[in-house]
């Protein structure tokens, strides 16, 4: 959208590399650029107008961030209390795994004292045991595994778009800073 003589986003990409390999060395030569641009226009009520759009967009901005930070904190919770409960969820599987090996070893035990089993059937009881007792496991330690992958992955998302909102909340600022001096060299 072009208002105001405004490409807002070609302003905010050459903003976003002031100082970087782009237009504007630093701070002041963008400013410079920002008021030259708009230092002959002599109808006020344009630039109040302008910074009336400007303003706007930042509160719409500065919305969207506060929703952001709605969620994010319970979202932050959520990833405090399962970095907190995973030590005695792996604990509870390692507790499980010596029981299952426990009852596994006791059972072999029961089968040889009363010989009625064969060592073949023995074995094949104990490969049993053990696969379940494996495949348990693994189901287990891969749904802690994709949890944690998703709240990173989220957590990751949440962080990229709020300090994009954050940046693009400073650039309307400054761009409104930048357009209030327009106003005071004219005086």
């Amino acid at each position: 959208m072009e208002d105001y003589n405004f490409n807002e986003k070609e302003e905010y990409r050459l903003y976003k590399k002031i100082g970087k390999k782009g237009v504007y060395k630093n701070y002041t030569e963008w400013e410079k650029s920002i008021l030259n641009k708009y230092v002959n226009i002599s109808d006020t009520r344009y630039i109040i107008n302008f910074k009336a759009y400007l303003n706007k967009k930042r509160f719409q901005l500065e919305h969207r961030r506060d929703s952001l930070v709605q969620v994010l904190i319970p979202f932050l919770a959520l990833i405090i209390t399962l970095a907190l409960t995973l030590p005695s969820v792996l604990e509870g599987i390692i507790q499980r795994n010596d029981n299952l090996q426990s009852d596994i070893t006791s059972t072999y035990l029961e089968n040889i004292e009363t010989n009625k089993v064969t060592t073949s059937e023995r074995v094949d009881i104990y490969k049993e045991q053990i696969k379940k007792l494996d495949s348990d496991n693994k189901s287990i330690i891969d749904a802690i595994i994709i949890c944690y992958i998703v709240i990173t992955f989220s957590g990751v998302a949440y962080y990229i778009i709020f300090m994009g909102i954050l940046r693009k909340i400073t650039f309307y600022k400054d761009y409104s800073k930048v357009l209030k001096k327009t106003g005071s060299k004219k005086s």
